[in-house]
């Protein structure tokens, strides 16, 4: 496009339509340059418009460059003083863009940091020095298991997440695998058969504990993408299963660590000097 427009200057600055002599090379080569320039500015303006949908209306970006043909023919010098005046909207233009632009890019970092420590309050943080890894707990369970059948998750530094069936009864289900429906979808988690190091049992006061580990499966995505459907869990042991559905408390809490998975992922520097405090 910028060839086009260089080959119709050059075509009107060998002519106007009054049939003035050529101009000479050094006022050719000088008003080709800035029609560079000019264009150059004036395409950059429609990118920054056009890429943060923001609208001067006093601009009109095809009315300048229809301008600037009808300028270039009628005079040298005018086109000039066009140029000139035009380069100089686009400067302050530019530089009051940069502004917004740097006033939006503070905002949202300030938004950002504020947010990530509303979040990061709502979590228990243990740092393991022997293992160079640490884990955040959230408050809704703690550090130890809950005494109800639900869905707990655990984050861990390096971006990675550990999800586990909750099941606390009277009497053992023996379960090895949890399937869980969301609106009318199905899932069903990976199969972690007993004695597995990642199914773990216990007997305390008032009931026993089984709790199956599952190692970033999907589930916790599924789950922390769910609008407002009634999430139904199925513990599938040996020969029996049991049902429960995931209340609402359970539900916030694994969206809380999925949230700060992605932090992890996306701003694993913030989430450190946070913590560091």
């Amino acid at each position: 496009m910028k060839l086009l427009y260089l080959v119709i200057f050059a075509t009107l600055l060998s002519c106007n339509s009054n049939g003035k002599s050529r101009l000479d090379s050094r006022k050719e080569h000088e008003v080709t340059s800035m029609s560079m320039e000019i264009f150059d500015s004036l395409d950059s303006l429609q990118n920054v418009f056009s890429n943060q949908n923001i609208k001067f209306e006093a601009i009109d970006i095809d009315i300048l460059k229809s301008e600037w043909h009808l300028v270039l023919m009628d005079s040298i010098e005018n086109a000039i003083l066009f140029a000139q005046d035009t380069d100089s909207l686009f400067k302050i233009i530019n530089a009051d863009q940069f502004e917004y632009l740097q006033f939006k890019k503070d905002s949202l970092a300030k938004r950002i940091v504020s947010d990530s420590k509303s979040l990061l309050n709502n979590f228990i943080y243990e740092k393991d020095d022997f293992q160079e890894v640490a884990f955040f707990y959230h408050k809704r369970w703690g550090k130890r298991w809950p005494r109800r059948k639900t869905i707990t998750a655990t984050a861990i530094d390096n971006g990675q997440y550990l999800l586990a069936s909750n099941y606390f009864n009277e009497d053992w289900l023996f379960h090895t695998s949890v399937s869980m429906i969301i609106g009318d979808e199905k899932y069903n988690s990976p199969i972690v058969p007993r004695y597995h190091k990642d199914n773990r049992t216990e007997v305390v006061s008032g009931g026993v504990w089984e709790v199956v580990v599952y190692r970033n499966d999907q589930f916790l995505k599924k789950i922390a993408e769910s609008q407002n459907e009634e999430i139904k869990l199925r513990f599938n042991g040996d020969q029996y299963y049991s049902d429960q559905n995931l209340n609402k408390g359970d539900l916030n809490a694994l969206k809380d660590v999925y949230s700060l998975i992605l932090l992890l992922k996306e701003n694993k520097n913030l989430v450190d000097s946070l913590v560091s405090k």
